[in-house]
């Protein structure tokens, strides 16, 4: 009769503790009870601030009322490897996720703190590892495969500084037509829409005075791998590394103006580099 256990329900400030028995007699301890005001949760930041799509970055937020068990999410995905360091440390690993997210921290009383913008995802790299052919024509209009990782739509491909066209892009390829340029090796470059961006030095080469004339003969109107025989056959010289004078063709009724596939070029230069038919001078 002296002595009563029980737990409290919510409530703010100091107020009046009352005990009432069934026969409605009551005592009162007036301000016999103060609640404490829990410390209102807070994102104030998170280190580092970016990290891969893919998650796994290791992340430490920090803040204000933290408490034992509070959970993290980012953009909504719950992070793991949550731990509570203390009332304003939170060490946790990202999820999954794009672009740039919200942090937020809650307690187990539902309780939660929001670092706006707190974290953004860095996609893929871009990744450039060859280019097929290697080589072509100082006049552009060679049709190359550029070949890596991380390519997205919208991407542009330029050789040296100059912006290639007709591009054709997937994942791990890009198809597209060289711009003009100038005899020698030049850089090639990938750039997303994102602005992430990988250059392969050297990656192709310009040869001077090959495919195509000032008259404007085997253009890409006429058809994407129309060269003159001339040109085609400077160009597999260069591929199959035959001196300047030694090259000529296994076939007869050459003339300036005979057009060949450039694939089919090629094949006949490996297949035959012996002199056996003089080419006309065409320059």
């Amino acid at each position: 009769d002296t002595q009563i256990s029980c737990t409290t329900p919510a409530g703010t400030g100091t107020v009046d503790v009352v005990v009432t028995n069934t026969d409605t007699t009551s005592g009162t301890l007036t301000g016999g009870f103060t609640y404490n005001t829990a410390a209102a949760v807070t994102v104030t930041s998170v280190n580092p601030t970016s990290g891969d799509e893919a998650g796994g970055t290791a992340v430490t937020v920090t803040g204000t009322g933290f408490a034992a068990g509070a959970g993290v999410t980012f953009g909504g995905t719950a992070a793991t490897g949550v731990t509570v360091d203390s009332d304003t440390q939170i060490s946790c690993t990202t999820p999954a996720g794009t672009g740039t997210v919200d942090v937020v921290v809650t307690n187990t009383d539902t309780t939660s703190g929001t670092l706006t913008g707190g974290f953004s995802y860095i996609p893929p790299g871009v990744s450039v590892t060859s280019v097929t052919p290697n080589y072509g024509s100082e006049n552009g209009g060679s049709m190359v495969t550029i070949s890596g990782s991380g390519f997205a739509a919208g991407a542009k491909v330029t050789f040296g500084t100059t912006e290639a066209t007709d591009l054709v892009i997937s994942a791990n390829t890009i198809t597209c037509k060289t711009p003009a340029g100038t005899a020698g090796a030049v850089a090639v470059t990938v750039t997303n829409a994102d602005n992430s961006t990988d250059t392969l030095d050297n990656a192709f080469t310009y040869i001077a005075g090959v495919i195509g004339d000032a008259d404007g003969n085997c253009t890409a109107e006429n058809a994407a791998w129309c060269v003159d025989i001339f040109d085609a056959l400077l160009v597999a010289k260069h591929a199959v590394g035959l001196d300047a004078t030694g090259i000529n063709l296994a076939v007869s009724n050459v003339d300036c103006n005979t057009e060949v596939n450039t694939y089919d070029a090629l094949k006949i230069a490996e297949y035959d580099a012996q002199i056996v038919t003089s080419l006309p001078d065409c320059n």
